[in-house]
């Protein structure tokens, strides 16, 4: 991986629960900041887009981060904030560089 194509920094959004207005704990669109990092953020064409999309057929766009402690934790249906733009991931592929993953690919679709 290039380390200048990390050009960008997102923020990593995970889900948190929220309490209801009768206290309960359920389903909510909650969602809280677990890390900003460096990141390429690529709107896909091509055959890379139906690659992708063979995958998870929403996708549009793939966000490239590093793998650390806190990056290896991102599950589908996590955010990610690019300025004004919010990306919901559909799919997280580990790319493995030697004993453990280098990178992390997070297939996403803008929301909206």
């Amino acid at each position: 991986m290039n380390p200048g194509r990390l050009d960008t920094k997102v923020s990593i959004m995970e889900p948190s629960e929220a309490l209801s207005a009768l206290g309960d704990r359920g389903e909510s669109e909650t969602f809280t900041e677990l890390a900003t990092r460096s990141a390429e953020v690529k709107h896909l064409r091509g055959s890379e887009l139906d690659k992708a999309q063979s995958l998870v057929p929403e996708v549009q766009t793939k966000i490239t981060v590093r793998h650390d402690s806190k990056t290896k934790l991102i599950k589908a249906d996590w955010r990610v904030h690019h300025g004004s733009d919010v990306f919901h991931v559909m799919h997280v592929l580990p790319v493995p560089g030697g004993a453990r993953p280098h990178r992390i690919e997070l297939y996403c679709r803008l929301n909206g």
